[in-house]
Parts: structure tokens; C-alpha cells; sequence
């Protein structure tokens, strides 16, 4: 099955075709492009790292097993790093797991579930992001101080639970929710402080 992504570096537009494949039972693994090779700790990870390649840009993190975590700080404070896609099977993501990145986008799989606190936080070129329909938490300032994520998008029909303060405030900023759930995200704790930025939309 081939999975085509729109990969972002700085500002210049990079199109790049990745083909998931299964090699000896490694799991498909994080693709990611940055302006340079990442320094990956593979203690901040549940599965040992089984490779990790580089090539023009575009890198493959690579897991002899099931990834089902991202750890708290594992790519917190990773300079260059501009895209970044999770495979499926990801549920959790951990406190300040890409706190103060230079991360710009982000795919998100359907089966994460919890966002933690801090998650992405200060990610100040995160521009967009799309939350999974089965994602039921979000902790407190998770994409707090991201000056440039104006365009959010949550699939959850029932509101997630979540923390304080988990977007910052920007007057030109929409949050996209189902268009039947509009009134039930405006009414919810933790998101009712930005019922003027909710719009529906059809997923």
C-alpha cells in the first residue's frame, strides 16, 4: 500500500512519495524531513530503534515491533525538524514530545487516542494540525504558545476532555469540528473559551 506525503522544509514546498512496507517484521516506521540528521535516543521509545536511515532530507525511523508511545520529550527540542508522520498503532503521546520543535507539520494516526500535557507546546511553526476522531484527551497547554496554528481541525464528535489552556488565543484562529457537534464543543469545559473560533465542518 503506498502513502503519499506532502512534506514541508522552511518554507520551500516538497513532494515526496513513501511506500510503507514490512521488511523481515520491522514495522513501517516515523517518517520525518529536517534540515539535518535527528539525534534519536531510542531509551524514549516502548520498542528498540531498528534503523534509522537519511537520505536528501527525508529520514525513517524504523521499530522491531509494535510503536505504541511517543515519550515524553522525544523530539522535544529538535532543531530543523519541519514534518513528521506517526504510523499507525500510536495511542499515546507524551509530555513535551515535541515541545519547542522546529515542526511545521504533523499526520496524526487514527489510533492515537491521548495527546499529553505540553505535548507542543511552543512548536511556534506549527501552522495546521488535524486531532484523530478517537482522540478522547488532550492535557493542559498542549499546543499552548504555537503563535503560528491558526488552522485546527478535531474530528471528535464528543468534545475530548482536556486540560487548561490547551491552544493559545489568536483572533484569526478556527477550530473545525463536525458541523453536528458545533453546540456540544461550544458548551464544553476547556473548550467553551473559544466557542467564537468553533465552525462546523463535514469530514
Amino acid at each position: 500500500m503506498k502513502r503519499f506525503i506532502l512534506a514541508v522544509i522552511l518554507t520551500i514546498p516538497l513532494f515526496v512519495s513513501c511506500e510503507e512496507f514490512v521488511v523481515g517484521g520491522v514495522q513501517p516506521g516515523i517518517i520525518y524531513v529536517s534540515s539535518h540528521k535527528l539525534s534519536v535516543d531510542s531509551s524514549k521509545f516502548n520498542v528498540d530503534i531498528y534503523s534509522h536511515t537519511w537520505d536528501n532530507g527525508i529520514g525513517t525511523i524504523s521499530f522491531d515491533g509494535e510503536l505504541v508511545e511517543i515519550k515524553n520529550y522525544a523530539f522535544g527540542n529538535s532543531t530543523g525538524l519541519s514534518y513528521i508522520s506517526l504510523p499507525s498503532g500510536v495511542s499515546f503521546i507524551g509530555e513535551n514530545a515535541f515541545r519547542s520543535s522546529d515542526l511545521e507539520e504533523i499526520e496524526l494516526p487514527l489510533s492515537l487516542t491521548d495527546i499529553s500535557a505540553t505535548a507542543f507546546y511552543d512548536c511556534c511553526r506549527l501552522n495546521k494540525v488535524k486531532i484523530p476522531k478517537n482522540v478522547n484527551y488532550i492535557g493542559n497547554h498542549a499546543f499552548y504558545h504555537c503563535k503560528n496554528l491558526k488552522v485546527i481541525y478535531c474530528e471528535a464528535t464528543t468534545p475530548p476532555d482536556c486540560g487548561q489552556s490547551i491552544f493559545s488565543t489568536y483572533s484569526d484562529m478556527k477550530i473545525y469540528v463536525p458541523r453536528e457537534s458545533v453546540d456540544k464543543y461550544k458548551k464544553a469545559e476547556g473548550w467553551k473559551q473559544y466557542k467564537n473560533m468553533i465552525v462546523g465542518y463535514n469530514f
